[in-house]
């Protein structure tokens, strides 16, 4: 069975964009007095709540519960409970915070890290970019690369488990640009990601 804050939650019925003074202070008064962990059928009831479109202020206290009670969730379960909420932009938003909250678990169990490349990953930033740019030889990259840095350009490694699985290079550009209003600009003239470190979000 439901608690009872939940239940004259359920009975004020779904948060509306216009609310009174009162009505808010009968909302907050009950959400702050839900006390951890929720059910499953509680967290769906509080999903129920949300507005249609931009919710008031009140989002903010169901979405701390709602994402507190579902953290552990399967993804399976997640999505099922998630379709309770009426708003599909809340659904949206549900759901991308739910990837982003996996993105960074993987990032942490995988040691993911990006540092600044020196002259010493040179073999490195020349294996990839081999990747990115077939056409050049890792010779050829080797020395362009060399030069860019001795030139003050930047390179940065993507590392996974201390592996370097990625890279970006970008530099002052003093020439034309298209879409750029002033020189020199910043400009980023490449970036990589090895295929099996790709869709989780490294590269953003």
């Amino acid at each position: 069975d439901m608690r009872k804050h939940i239940t004259e939650l359920l009975r004020l019925g779904q948060i509306r964009e216009e609310l009174s003074p009162e009505q808010i202070h009968a909302y907050k008064s009950l959400l702050n007095g839900i006390t951890l962990p929720l059910t499953t059928e509680e967290t769906a009831a509080l999903l129920r709540l949300f507005p249609e479109s931009v919710p008031c202020g009140l989002k903010w206290e169901v979405m701390q519960l709602v994402e507190t009670a579902t953290g552990q969730l399967p993804d399976e379960e997640y999505l099922r409970l998630v379709q309770n909420c009426p708003s599909p932009e809340w659904r949206d938003y549900l759901l991308c915070c739910r990837k982003a909250d996996q993105q960074a678990r993987w990032r942490q169990e995988e040691q993911i890290a990006i540092r600044p490349a020196s002259v010493n990953d040179l073999n490195e930033l020349a294996r990839l970019g081999r990747q990115l740019w077939p056409s050049h030889t890792e010779e050829d990259l080797l020395e362009e690369f060399g030069q860019i840095l001795a030139e003050g350009g930047f390179f940065c490694l993507l590392l996974r488990q201390e592996r370097s699985v990625g890279f970006a290079q970008c530099q002052l550009r003093r020439d034309y640009v298209e879409g750029a209003a002033s020189s020199p600009v910043g400009y980023l003239e490449g970036i990589y990601v090895e295929p099996e470190s790709r869709r989780r979000g490294l590269a953003r």
